[in-house]
């Protein structure tokens, strides 16, 4: 399917199709009313045989998780059109890179986080897989992240990253869950 959104330049596959609305409007669904925040993380492959996944390094000035890695992703806000017009800007946001399709979604994780006001809200990060136009030209966003690389599988284990996001990056793999 092509985006309905005002940049028509991506599609997106029948299987995410249910994203194609607002935050809140998914929020208000009996499954997910428990949550208080939705963010999303974005899987981009280098090559054909999806053996290096990018990640980002947050920024040492980070107030949460400094210099850990990540997929890279952000909130949804109430202005985005849609949860995946939040997969379109966040990309281009945290990595420079343009989406060309949005092919599908891995494993979501469940996390608590503090909002600034000091609030403990419960988040859930949505996972996508995308395909970008041109991967060779990254440009991150200094005050969000320092650094990125390409990883293999046989890379996560070493990563400098939490242990959910380690998950999330092996779900990225294909990999599954790990106790």
């Amino acid at each position: 399917m092509t985006s309905q959104q005002e940049d028509s330049s991506w599609t997106y596959s029948d299987s995410v199709s249910q994203y194609d609305i607002t935050g809140t409007e998914f929020l208000q669904k009996d499954q997910y009313r428990h949550y208080d925040h939705l963010v999303i993380g974005v899987s981009i492959f280098d090559d054909a045989d999806d053996s290096q996944l990018l990640v980002v390094q947050r920024a040492a000035t980070e107030d949460q998780f400094p210099n850990m890695f990540e997929l890279p992703g952000g909130h949804v806000e109430p202005s985005d059109k849609s949860i995946l017009c939040t997969v379109v800007r966040e990309t281009l946001e945290e990595t420079g890179l343009r989406v060309s399709h949005i092919a599908s979604t891995f494993e979501p994780l469940e996390y608590e986080s503090k909002a600034a006001s000091g609030v403990i809200r419960k988040t859930l990060q949505i996972n996508f897989r995308v395909l970008v136009k041109d991967k060779a030209i990254i440009k991150l966003t200094p005050n969000e992240h320092q650094a990125y690389r390409w990883i293999s599988l046989q890379d996560v284990g070493d990563l400098i990253t939490t242990d959910a996001m380690r998950a999330v990056i092996k779900n990225a793999f294909g990999q599954g869950h790990t106790e």
